[in-house]
């Protein structure tokens, strides 16, 4: 921990919030340990949820790191990541009958595939890999269209060949409609290039809060998707320890 850089300017934040970071890192442990022993792999539409869930926990200890040395910055580029993973996810697991898991996987894999083409010039390589790929069209029944796009493989259900982020959030009503404010917000974190945000980022306490509420919303959001039917009373115990702490904190700093 000595040779970690802290954000000095930060440390007292993370100083008066000691029953937050406890009540979370609590969560965090108890979520662990419900998830413990899952298999998570590509072959099922159940590994790849276990996959999904075990990645989320993964990013919300990174998060966690982030704040107890002061660096809210990079727990605002986890949040995001973290939004953004549970946008995708609920999709996965909402609609399993359109196999959009296994597109999501194809997806993938065709922009990994393309990434190590440019690589290389080796036409020989180039038309393995393509080769490669072609297979799982062939295997899972894909067309091309569905999976191309980033976010390609939604496109059975959302009903456009390339939806954007924002379609994602706002088709039908699985999300409500702060799911896509909450995404704009913290890009303007991740990308830094507001004048306002290199000086004032951190000014205000709720500022911080809000941060940490929005790394709790999304991780919760995502374990209870994939997770549903199986979430101990442990679990929601822990739950609402953190909502009371976590909401009584946000009152005080309005």
């Amino acid at each position: 921990m000595s040779n970690l850089f802290h954000a000095e300017s930060n440390m007292e934040l993370v100083y008066e919030e000691k029953e937050i970071l406890h009540s979370l890192r609590e969560f965090l442990l108890v979520v662990e340990e419900e998830i413990l022993g899952l298999r998570g792999g590509f072959d099922t539409f159940e590994g790849c949820c276990n996959l999904w869930v075990q990645n989320m926990l993964s990013y919300a200890k990174e998060a966690y790191n982030s704040i107890e040395v002061g660096n809210f910055i990079s727990l605002a580029m986890m949040a995001r990541c973290m939004l953004e993973n549970c946008v995708c996810g609920v999709y996965i697991h909402r609609f399993e009958e359109q196999r959009l898991w296994e597109k999501w996987f194809i997806s993938s894999a065709i922009a990994r595939q393309t990434e190590a083409c440019n690589l290389t010039s080796n036409t020989d390589v180039q038309r393995r890999l393509e080769e490669s790929v072609k297979v799982l069209y062939e295997e899972r029944g894909v067309i091309d269209w569905e999976v191309k796009n980033k976010y390609g493989w939604t496109a059975p259900v959302v009903g456009k060949k390339q939806p954007n982020f924002r379609e994602l959030c706002e088709f039908s009503d699985l999300f409500d409609p702060y799911v896509y404010k909450d995404f704009r917000r913290l890009c303007d974190y991740c990308h830094g290039t507001q004048a306002f945000g290199k000086i004032y980022r951190f000014t205000f306490v709720n500022t911080y809060l809000y941060l940490i509420f929005v790394l709790v919303r999304y991780f919760q959001l995502s374990v209870e998707e994939m997770r549903r039917g199986y979430l101990s009373e442990r679990y929601l115990m822990s739950k609402e320890r953190l909502a009371k702490v976590l909401n009584k904190r946000m009152e005080l700093s309005v």
